[in-house]
């Protein structure tokens, strides 16, 4: 017989981890498609530093972490160890081990879950605060109506940044603790640093392409390419008409 739906979801835990599990999955999948289909090359160059240089990072630092071990081995509890188990895998198999305490504990610097989850809060939290931070001009000579738009827009821009900043956050620390000290699959210690080392990680990214671009190649949000320069407002567009016929 086929499980019922309520049996599948009876287990609320498991059902929370391997949503949580699969979450680099979901914004890895997402921002791919939102990104070719809307053509951001903002959000496609935050995925490929997201699932290439962030691995690649991660990889290079379990390595210093084994070396440093052979000579100084840690108490191999989760203050410092982490499970090494399927479950904790970003792709669970199937069938999937429920139960990880029964799984070796190994040092490890973070999982990959962690490192590209700390990158991608990291990066939406620097892009929301760069957002914010960023000075709009008044156009010369702008009238009362002129300015009463630009403010306008300048208070929209705020009010999307600051929400961004804060569901961000929220989200992150929620994750990020869930992750930490639910599923057993980090260290205390080490997840903690990593958590640190990459959400700094995609701060200085956010800032390498904001240099770079402008702002227009590492803002998601898509509020860089609609900020227009004080003279774009001076000049306001006009008509061509013929001439009246005359009678």
């Amino acid at each position: 017989m086929f499980p019922t739906l309520f049996t599948l979801i009876g287990d609320i835990r498991a059902f929370v981890n391997n949503g949580i599990s699969a979450l680099p999955l979901t914004v890895i999948g997402t921002s791919l498609l939102l990104s070719l289909m809307s053509a951001n090359y903002a959000l496609l160059f935050m995925l490929m530093c997201m699932t290439v240089f962030v691995p690649i990072l991660l990889f290079g630092g379990n390595l210093g972490l084994e070396f440093v071990t052979q000579w100084f081995t840690p108490p191999s509890s989760q203050l410092f160890g982490s499970r090494v188990s399927s479950i904790c895998d970003i792709i669970t198999p199937f069938p999937a081990p429920i139960d990880v305490n029964n799984a070796e504990r190994a040092y490890t610097f973070g999982s990959y879950w962690l490192a590209m989850m700390s990158f991608f809060f990291g990066y939406i939290i620097t892009n929301a605060v760069s957002m914010l931070q960023k000075d709009t001009q008044m156009p010369v000579n702008a009238d009362d109506t002129m300015q009463q738009m630009v403010i306008s827009g300048q208070n929209n821009r705020k009010i999307q940044a600051i929400s961004a900043i804060m569901t961000t956050t929220i989200f992150a620390i929620i994750m990020i603790l869930w992750r930490i000290l639910k599923s057993d699959c980090e260290s205390y210690v080490f997840s903690t640093i990593s958590a640190i080392v990459f959400g700094v990680f995609g701060f200085s990214m956010y800032e390498w392409l904001s240099s770079v671009g402008q702002d227009r190649l590492s803002d998601i949000f898509g509020i860089a390419n609609r900020l227009l320069s004080p003279d774009s407002l001076n000049n306001q567009p006009y008509a061509c008409l013929p001439p009246a016929a005359s009678s």
